[in-house]
């Protein structure tokens, strides 16, 4: 998750930069409908100077709540938001398509959302899905993961370029599946749910 905002709005350095007053328009993704966007909730939550507050400030600040990270992107692009937070390869797929958007990996840094993979236990014994994941972790898999705009987890993979000295933080997967339902309550308090 990084920050995209308009070319003509600042750019912000910081996360906190956007709950100050020189954006009129944020959008933030739905938690409860975007798995990256829980990832950052989590992190923010767990976080002692930023916390479920954060996502107070920026509803102060005139934040509203889209479904995915993508209407986040797509709202920047179109002039409705300022800014907003999103995934690195929506935001940089719109800017790369001409759209007037920007990509920030704010600090303490961009969070950090992986894409698992697993093998349902009813499809244990399914060679097609066996195949399809020693595909998806494969370097060809990994090279098409890159291509198409996601960060590979393969070492020498190529991939979206990821800027140099670009500060990146990780959510806490395991508290945030332990304390999903409390973190959402709290967040929900202040966008509804």
């Amino acid at each position: 998750m990084v920050a995209v905002h308009r070319t003509d709005a600042a750019a912000p350095q910081t996360w906190s930069d956007l709950t100050s007053g020189d954006y009129r328009a944020l959008a933030v993704p739905d938690p409860s409908v975007a798995a990256s966007a829980l990832g950052a909730l989590g992190w923010f939550a767990d976080d002692p100077a930023y916390g479920v507050g954060f996502y107070k400030d920026l509803r102060n600040n005139g934040a509203v709540q889209v479904k995915t990270p993508d209407d986040v992107t797509t709202g920047v692009a179109q002039g409705i938001y300022d800014a907003g937070m999103t995934t690195a390869n929506s935001a940089y797929a719109a800017k790369d398509a001409g759209s007037p958007v920007d990509v920030v990996w704010p600090e303490p840094g961009a969070i950090a959302v992986y894409g698992p993979i697993a093998l349902a236990t009813h499809s244990a014994d399914s060679r097609v899905a066996q195949d399809f994941i020693s595909f998806a972790v494969s370097a060809k898999g990994q090279t098409v993961l890159g291509t198409s705009g996601s960060y590979p987890t393969l070492p020498g993979v190529p991939g979206p370029t990821i800027p140099a000295g670009a500060p990146t933080v990780a959510p806490d997967w395991g508290a945030i599946g332990k304390d999903k339902d409390a973190i959402l309550g709290e967040y929900q308090q202040v966008f509804g749910g």
